[in-house]
């Protein structure tokens, strides 16, 4: 199955909710672009599993906003940009922040939820033989191996079914298409519901497939990979500064300053095309959403700081407190900062989403993305350009590295689309501002 031309997978990120409640008609399986996608075992009705899909057209009448207003009926603020919230910070944990991508702060909350006794289990990425997955860890267990950012494919398939087996309380972390699908379990599922305490939001920049990675180790010197480290910090450099490691096929460790393989965030390299239908730059469903500040005058840290978005009166009374105990150095700041440090994200994903929902119509024969109604809007042509570009590199980026599976040649046969985005988004930058 081709991410890239399929309407229907290019609508999953693989988040497995179809398949928990499919009643094994379904199965989590590896599609030709390198992500996890739903596959048929047998035959049935799949009504209750297209139901649970946080992309599907069923799901269109529970978007984040009616969702929000269903879980944070209390929240203060209603942004525009970030959804419902309380307060939003920037800072990091004193005692997890050497050990995480950027500030530690979903180690620090489920570190802080487990000795409250507020959760007996943490469902999170865990290294796997080699690899990653979502795994249910108790929650006294080290946390240490399970509080950095993986761009690797996962699913909450196995998981969501432990869950039910289970009768406990849980604290989850995800981005959020994952947070939806289970904020959407909740609401139909009032058992569900009960066991989930808590839920930490990653933002996202762009769901990866398995041949980045795959990628990022032919870069690195070495077709064959295990453990792979996508955020190595350099204390001595910047927040940007970081490097990508793994174990090569000798047993050593390699390691590559991710300076090395160039923008591959902007580009929009090994993508999951469902990305381009999602509006929700910050999390809006978890309890607290957190991310990179990639803000001037954070960049020269090179430990990492992160953007902090609280939701729930749980989360805020966490961080409020975390801050008074002197285990967390956080400030306060006006939401506008938070926004100014995904500024290229909330661009892409809010600002250009009906133009994609257009053209997506248009190519699609009528099966077609469906954008957030609040984001609504009409985008420059010359960002237009821009967008069919990233489009274009995206589906590229999958076509050409099954057919070339070597960085070098990968590298050859990208750079002139690449450089033709570049220059297009120089020239709508500077048009913008004119």
């Amino acid at each position: 199955m081709d991410t890239s031309s399929n309407p229907v997978s290019a609508l999953c990120t693989g988040c497995g909710a179809c398949v928990a409640e499919s009643g094994n008609l379904l199965k989590m399986t590896w599609d030709a672009d390198g992500f996890l996608v739903p596959s048929r075992m047998r035959a049935g009705d799949l009504t209750s599993a297209k139901r649970a899909c946080p992309f599907s057209a069923s799901s269109s009448e529970s978007d984040e906003d009616d969702i929000a207003a269903s879980i944070f009926p209390h929240s203060p603020v209603r942004d525009k940009r970030l959804g419902r919230l309380i307060s939003t910070y920037i800072g990091f944990s004193i005692s997890h922040r050497e050990t995480s991508s950027s500030g530690g702060l979903a180690t620090f909350c489920f570190s802080q939820l487990a000795e409250r006794g507020l959760i007996d289990y943490i469902v999170s990425v865990r290294l796997v033989d080699g690899q990653y997955m979502y795994r249910i860890t108790a929650a006294d267990e080290n946390l240490i191996d399970q509080s950095k950012t993986r761009y690797w494919p996962v699913t909450l398939a196995d998981v969501l079914k432990e869950m039910d087996a289970l009768d406990a309380r849980f604290a989850i972390s995800g981005v959020a298409c994952f947070t939806k699908a289970v904020r959407m379990r909740q609401m139909r599922d009032p058992v569900f519901s009960k066991k989930v305490v808590f839920i930490a939001g990653i933002i996202c920049g762009g769901w990866k497939s398995r041949s980045f990675t795959d990628y990022l180790a032919d870069s690195a010197g070495d077709r064959v990979y295990r453990n792979a480290e996508y955020r190595i910090k350099d204390p001595t450099g910047t927040a940007v500064g970081y490097s990508f490691g793994m174990i090569d096929s000798s047993g050593h460790v390699r390691s590559m300053k991710m300076s090395h393989v160039g923008d591959m965030w902007g580009t929009g390299l090994f993508k999951a095309k469902a990305c381009d239908s999602c509006t929700d730059v910050s999390t809006e469903l978890a309890d607290i959403s957190l991310g990179d500040a990639w803000l001037p005058e954070y960049r020269s840290q090179g430990m990492g700081n992160s953007v902090i978005v609280t939701r729930s009166p749980l989360a805020e009374s966490l961080v409020r407190e975390g801050i008074s105990l002197g285990l967390l150095a956080v400030d306060e700041v006006e939401s506008d900062r938070v926004v100014q440090s995904q500024r290229a994200s909330f661009s892409h994903r809010q600002d250009a989403s009906f133009f994609r929902f257009v053209v997506s119509k248009l190519s699609w024969n009528g099966v077609a993305l469906k954008p957030r109604k609040r984001h609504r809007r009409l985008i420059r042509p010359s960002y237009m350009l821009v967008q069919l570009l990233r489009s274009f590199v995206r589906s590229q980026s999958h076509r050409q590295w099954k057919a070339v599976g070597r960085a070098s040649d990968f590298n050859a046969r990208m750079s002139p689309s690449i450089r033709i985005l570049k220059l297009a988004t120089k020239v709508y930058h500077r048009l913008k501002i004119v």
